[in-house]
C-alpha cells in the first residue's frame, strides 16, 4: 500500500495516520507485522523492531511523520491532537525502504524538525494578523528553539 493514500492529520506537526484495526503477525524469519488500517484496502508491513518499540494494538494510531518515520499513537492522545486536514499537495511523505531500520537518529530528528520549522514559517506567512496567526507565531518560536537545541 502507498502510504501517501492515509489521511492527513495537523497537531502542530502534519502527519500521515490511520487507526489500526489488526495487528497481524508475521509468520517469517524476518518477523513483523501487517498492519490492517480503517477504511483503507490492504495492509502496512512494520519491521519486528517496530513492534518491540511502539507496541502497536488494535484501536491505536499508525502515525507517519512527513520524513517517513513511523510512530504508534493510542487513540485518545492522538484524537485530543490532532485534527483531520485535507490533503495538501505539498506534502509528500519520504519513502521508506522496507529494510530500514524504525530508529530515529539524530540527523533524522534535524531535519524533521528544520522540516517541520519551515512548513510553520510558511502557515504564518500565509496567515492574516489576529488569534491564528499569534497563536502560530509562539509555536514558531517554540520551533525555533528546538532547532538550535539541537544544532548546539
Amino acid at each position: 500500500m502507498n502510504v501517501n493514500s492515509l489521511p492527513l492529520y495537523r497537531s502542530h506537526k502534519l502527519v500521515r495516520a490511520a487507526m489500526i484495526t489488526q495487528v497481524t503477525p508475521v509468520m517469517a524469519k524476518e518477523g513483523g507485522a501487517l498492519l490492517s488500517l480503517q477504511g483503507l484496502a490492504g495492509s502496512v508491513m512494520v519491521s519486528e523492531e517496530y513492534l518491540a518499540n511502539h507496541k502497536p494494538y488494535d484501536g491505536g494510531y499508525l502515525v507517519i511523520y512527513a520524513d517517513g518515520y513511523r510512530s504508534f499513537s493510542p487513540a485518545a492522545p492522538f484524537e485530543e491532537g490532532y485534527v483531520l486536514e485535507h490533503e495538501p499537495a505539498e506534502l509528500t511523505l519520504v519513502p521508506q525502504p522496507e529494510t530500514s531500520t524504525d530508529h530515529y537518529s539524530q540527523a533524522q530528528r534535524r531535519q524533521h524538525e528544520v522540516d517541520l520549522l519551515t512548513q510553520l514559517v510558511g502557515s504564518l506567512n500565509n496567515c492574516s494578523h489576529g488569534p491564528t496567526h499569534g497563536r502560530l507565531q509562539d509555536i514558531v518560536n517554540k520551533q525555533i528553539a528546538v532547532v538550535e537545541q539541537l544544532i548546539k
